[in-house]
């Protein structure tokens, strides 16, 4: 049974598709894993990822992401993510701290561990 889908570098533009692609490459596609869309084209808040909630690692680095609030209210909705790469967006510069406070149970950020003084410093950026 594959759990893993690997759509990268493909200039993908939206995620229309993704839960019907997924339906035909996938015996599971409820069970998907890890998902590659890292070097594409996606703008838009790709809310298609709340059909896979048992999502755990997810790729959209090098992409033309914008909306960092918009991608957390998605990303929020995927409770097993514990690795998630976006480096390379148009995101703010800030976005690592904003990221981790939104999803405390992320382990990983960009392919860089999430240490304990990581977390501290993105709450404590909060308040300043």
């Amino acid at each position: 049974m594959s759990a893993s889908l690997r759509l990268s570098n493909n200039r993908i533009q939206n995620l229309n598709l993704l839960p019907a692609v997924a339906c035909r490459f996938l015996e599971y596609p409820e069970a998907l894993a890890w998902l590659d869309l890292s070097c594409n084209m996606l703008t838009d808040n790709p809310a298609e990822l709340r059909f896979f909630p048992g999502l755990r690692l997810l790729y959209l680095h090098g992409n033309r992401l914008t909306d960092l609030q918009g991608l957390l209210a998605v990303l929020r909705d995927l409770p097993n993510l514990y690795g998630l790469t976006l480096f390379g967006n148009r995101l703010p510069e800030k976005y690592r701290s904003a990221v981790l406070r939104a999803l405390p149970h992320l382990k990983s950020l960009d392919f860089c561990n999430v240490s304990l003084a990581d977390r501290q410093r993105a709450f404590h950026a909060e308040w300043h």
